[in-house]
């Protein structure tokens, strides 16, 4: 692709290329495209030309040639005897030409490589020179794009395993992670909100100028009877190894209870535990076990014992009660 530098600005480029290898400054870009725009290509080229006029034709030639990117001894041959054939004056013009020819050769089989890198090497000297901050010549540098490293993200507990009501610290690693950066946690496995003081799975951390955040996880002493259960913690893409929580909080055993009936309607349900269903008589010698009475034992083993006075049938609604005296 030819030059994309067309213009005042790619006569001055080229011309400057050829002769310091270089970069003109801003306020040198600016001048040299004034003098083209008042007196033309030939008379600019021929004006910068002319510091070079005690230096020979085979130094210059070699100068120009290595600037282009394209030396050779045949070629500083060829434009030594160019620039001795035609004098002094005529050497701006001759750099006009060659380096507008070369431009335009990249397609060519034996100077299109060269020619693509001299095009491109112009665009940079362009870019350099139009920024108001170069005040001298110099060598374009491409802006170097900053390494951005992949973050990374561990996670370690204190404890393996650990029981209701006690706690297990989580500490994330992480790097690459600004400091004060927040993240979200999940809580996993077989636990539920019940089971963590707070009674929250998810939540987030903020990681410290240590790269790391610590998690603090407590346990409820539910005191329920579950059996082991784990949970994990993923934060990010990372999630920890498993972390087991002992039953030991479980379920209070059932107490006993014992129901004393009263002469009225008797309405009870019994515990899980041995239940006793008290029908003595009451303290008005009055029998408090009355067919209108409906007594469940529940669970256990359960027992009434009543004293009855009265010659009437009495039928009271009785279930899961093991034993009955009378």
């Amino acid at each position: 692709m030819p030059s994309q530098v067309t213009g005042a600005s790619q006569t001055a480029l080229n011309v400057y290329q050829a002769l310091y290898g270089q970069a003109p400054s801003n306020p040198l870009l600016a001048d040299y495209k004034s003098t083209i725009a008042t007196s033309g290509a030939t008379a600019f080229a021929s004006q910068m030309t002319a510091g070079f006029a005690k230096t020979s034709s085979a130094s210059l030639a070699t100068t120009v040639l290595t600037n282009l990117g394209v030396y050779s001894d045949a070629l500083a041959a060829a434009l030594t005897q160019m620039f001795d054939g035609y004098g002094v004056a005529a050497r701006g013009q001759i750099l006009l030409n060659i380096t507008t020819l070369l431009s335009n050769l990249e397609g060519d089989v034996t100077f299109g490589a060269a020619a693509s890198a001299f095009n491109t090497k112009i665009g940079n000297n362009f870019t350099y020179a139009s920024n108001a901050a170069n005040t001298t010549p110099g060598v374009y540098t491409a802006p170097v794009a900053p390494v951005v490293l992949d973050p990374t993200y561990s996670i370690t507990s204190s404890a393996a395993s650990v029981n209701e009501g006690s706690a297990v610290n989580f500490t994330l690693t992480t790097k690459n992670v600004p400091a004060g950066a927040t993240l979200a946690y999940t809580l996993g496995g077989t636990i539920t909100a019940a089971d963590v003081v707070g009674g929250a799975l998810t939540g987030t951390v903020t990681v410290g100028f240590d790269g790391k955040a610590i998690l603090p996880v407590t346990l409820t002493a539910d005191a329920l009877t579950e059996g082991a259960e784990s949970f994990t913690v993923t934060i990010a893409s990372a999630t920890s190894a498993a972390v087991t929580v002992s039953d030991t909080s479980l379920t209070p055993a059932p107490v006993a209870q014992t129901f004393a009936l009263s002469s009225a309607s008797n309405v009870n349900t019994g515990t899980a535990a041995n239940d006793i269903f008290d029908g003595s008589l009451s303290s008005t010698s009055q029998q408090t076990l009355n067919t209108c009475d409906t007594l469940d034992g529940g669970l256990g083993n359960d027992s009434l014992s009543a004293v009855v006075n009265s010659a009437a049938v009495i039928q009271p609604t009785l279930t899961s009660i093991e034993s009955v005296g009378i």
